[in-house]
């Protein structure tokens, strides 16, 4: 089917080339014939008029200009590769082949036209005509004579009209009329046109015939005989109709002159008909020769076009194969042996040595892609970040725990210095040292709500750049390091200050009690010394207090608890404390559930809850942009609960005056508080029960610029809770 899919255009194609050879062969032919009858039609020989094979050879030449037309229109509608090279080869063979057939056109017609005028110029016209005219006269003026004579005669002979016709008398007046009237000879005829009598200077002037239209009466009739140079006129007169006739004699040949004349006038006059028509036989003719010549050459151009760019074509369907990855493509050399075969087999030599250098690539490719695998599945694989630099300190490699600490997606600092992102690093970048030495450093790579401390190693290439970045988040472990300290701290201030402050308290007791009725001046003064020192002793007591619950935390005891619950209960305990302050939860209706310690997550709440009451009653620090008198001193504390990605957040949100803009992770430290009268453990005890249960914990912005605090809490879900374990909640 395909082998006959691809014959039929092509059998399609040779029948039109044949087509179009022959008509340009056929076309020639009656071309050429019909200026054969031009020449014929110009000399006034018989033939065929040149109309009928000019008019056929307009018909083939219409046909192929179809033809061609058709050839130059179906390569560009079908978008076919090569039909512009086609159609600039038949440009250019047309242009070669009609440029010099016009030029040569243009001169030959000026030449013809110059010719053919010379010899049909207006002064031979002129002299042609102008001797015809004149034998014309003559014949005129001798006409007018001889009818006067014949009238002058005719009046004599009527005057001498008593004399018999048929005596000797008559015939030599008849005689001496024809000498003196310059006649060769004179007859009279009855009206029936019978001879009567007549006169004659030689044979040659016998009786001549009378024709019919001689016998009209009143009528001069003048008449040349072809064969002698006589004119002859017969004219009625008198009453009996009778005919006269009379001959006038010329020198031989001189009125045969005169008709070749006339003759020679009519025929110049046929002839320049004659040669009208050639010229335009010649102009069409010509134009049509042309026409063949121009179609043959834009077919030929179109052939030639196709052998030149069928190739070409080839090439470049392999190139764009080769461009889309292809490199197997080969193309079929020409038969012959010319540059395009030449090119050819290079171009095949090309092919074969890139799919041989592109197998190659492609397997060292699948190496490198294996080994860029194993590279990145061991670094994503560390806990600590990686960062790779060129000379400049721009990244090039990074891991996801560097671009995570960083605070920037991988793909997003890829090209850009380290240096820019995180200034912290530019100092240690800058120094030098010798190729594969490792320098250590401790960089605290502050961020808008947190500070990092990161334990920092470089290695150095040839050129004594840092070349390789490692660095370990030591927050967690400096963070568990310095609570340990506090812990310790707060244990022995425990232990050493709180055994003390039981006497005391009892001495100030008992010694209100025993000298309060002894003494009667400056009572009032005993009293109020004795108070400050209970109460002081209870404020101490109280913050030894705290300094035990932060020193000895108790472990958890996990169980299921119902989230929702446990935080509406701590609600309603702070709205009985606060008041002035409106509390409000948010969440899912249904209870959430997780594994907790009821008693140490409940105090976390409940400590949140208090610290956002007392961030709206007794703000200490003025938000930005304003002060404290313009704080509002009642607000709302709104707590929501929601779900995401196997996560419970939970928001407490106050409308106080939020969090300092920088350092808040610094608030979660033991004795860091940015209240006067806060001891600074209350969220350092919230983070470590919260962190005791999995989850981690957050200080934000109210967020959209509103005025405010957020405390994100984020607690895991549990997998599965078993039937015990809920039976025993």
């Amino acid at each position: 089917m395909d082998a006959e899919t691809q014959f039929r255009p092509r059998a399609g194609r040779v029948l039109r080339d044949a087509i179009i050879a022959l008509g340009l062969m056929v076309g020639l032919a009656m071309a050429a014939f019909g200026l054969y009858a031009t020449v014929l039609d110009q000399r006034a020989e018989p033939g065929l008029p040149p109309v009928i094979p000019f008019g056929i050879d307009g018909l083939i030449i219409a046909l192929l200009m179809g033809l061609v037309a058709f050839d130059l229109r179906r390569p560009r509608r079908s978008a076919k590769a090569g039909s512009a090279l086609q159609r600039q080869f038949a440009a250019v063979f047309a242009a070669a082949a009609f440029v010099p057939a016009l030029i040569v056109g243009i001169v030959l017609t000026f030449a013809l036209n110059r010719g053919i005028d010379a010899w049909f110029s207006d002064r031979l016209n002129r002299i042609v005509e102008t001797s015809t005219s004149a034998a014309n006269a003559f014949v005129a003026q001798e006409r007018a004579a001889i009818e006067g004579e014949m009238r002058a005669m005719q009046s004599d002979l009527l005057n001498a009209g008593a004399v018999d016709p048929a005596s000797g008398q008559f015939q030599d007046y008849l005689r001496e009329q024809a000498i003196f009237r310059g006649f060769g000879a004179v007859h009279l005829y009855a009206a029936d046109g019978s001879w009567i009598i007549g006169v004659a200077s030689n044979s040659a002037n016998a009786t001549p015939p009378i024709a019919p239209a001689d016998l009209q009466s009143g009528i001069v009739a003048l008449r040349s005989l072809a064969d002698r140079d006589q004119l002859q006129a017969f004219a009625r007169f008198g009453p009996n109709e009778r005919i006269l006739a009379v001959t006038r004699n010329y020198a031989p040949g001189f009125l045969r002159t005169l008709d070749d004349a006339q003759m020679a006038l009519d025929s110049w006059r046929g002839v320049s008909e004659a040669n009208n028509r050639a010229q335009i036989s010649y102009l069409i003719g010509y134009a049509e020769i042309m026409a063949i010549v121009l179609i043959g050459a834009i077919w030929l151009g179109l052939r030639i076009g196709k052998e030149t760019s069928q190739p070409i074509v080839g090439l470049a369907r392999a190139a764009r194969k080769v461009a889309q990855g292809d490199f197997s493509v080969k193309v079929q050399p020409s038969p012959r042996v010319n540059e395009v075969s030449t090119l050819q087999s290079a171009f095949n030599r090309m092919t074969s040595q890139l799919d041989a250098q592109r197998a190659d690539l492609l397997t060292e490719r699948a190496n490198a892609e294996a080994r860029s695998r194993f590279i990145e599945t061991v670094l994503g694989g560390v806990s600590a970040g990686v960062v790779a630099l060129d000379a400049t300190g721009a990244i090039q490699t990074i891991n996801a725990p560097a671009a995570a600490l960083l605070g920037r997606s991988g793909e997003a600092v890829l090209g850009r210095r380290l240096a820019e992102i995180a200034p912290e690093f530019a100092e240690f970048l800058t120094q030098h040292a010798p190729e594969a030495f490792v320098s250590t450093s401790q960089i605290v790579l502050k961020r808008e709500l947190a500070s990092r401390v990161l334990d920092v190693r470089a290695r150095f290439n040839e050129q004594g750049h840092v070349e390789v970045l490692t660095f370990d988040d030591m927050t967690r472990l400096v963070e568990a390091q310095r609570a340990a300290a506090w812990r310790d701290v707060a244990r022995r201030i425990a232990h050493e200050v709180k055994n003390p402050l039981t006497p005391i308290r009892l001495a100030a007791e008992r010694l209100a009690r025993k000298f309060k009725s002894q003494i009667t001046r400056d009572q009032e003064v005993f009293d109020s010394s004795t108070r400050t020192i209970v109460r002081h002793v209870d404020g101490i007591h109280r913050l030894i207090d705290h300094f035990a619950s932060f020193a000895t935390m108790p472990t958890p005891v996990f169980g299921v608890v119902d989230l929702r619950t446990l935080i509406q209960e701590q609600i309603e305990a702070r709205e009985v404390a606060e008041p002035k302050v409106s509390f409000a939860l948010t969440g899912p209706e249904a209870p959430v559930e997780l594994r907790a310690d009821p008693h140490l997550l409940g105090q976390a709440f409940a400590n949140l809850l208090k610290n956002a009451a007392e961030a709206i009653r007794n703000p200490t620090r003025a938000p930005e942009g304003g002060d404290a008198a313009e704080a509002d001193l009642l607000g709302t504390v709104l707590v929501s609960i929601a779900s995401e990605q196997e996560k419970i957040i939970v928001d407490v949100i106050d409308s106080g005056v939020g969090f300092p803009s920088t350092d808040r992770e610094r608030l979660f430290e033991p004795y860091v508080t940015s209240r006067e009268q806060g001891v600074g453990l209350g969220l350092a005890i919230v983070k470590r029960i919260i962190e005791d249960h999995g989850g981690a914990i957050l200080l934000l912005d109210r967020g959209e610029g509103a005025r405010g605090g957020r405390v994100r809490v984020e607690l895991p879900t549990p997998s599965s809770i078993s039937p015990e374990s809920a039976q025993a909640a």
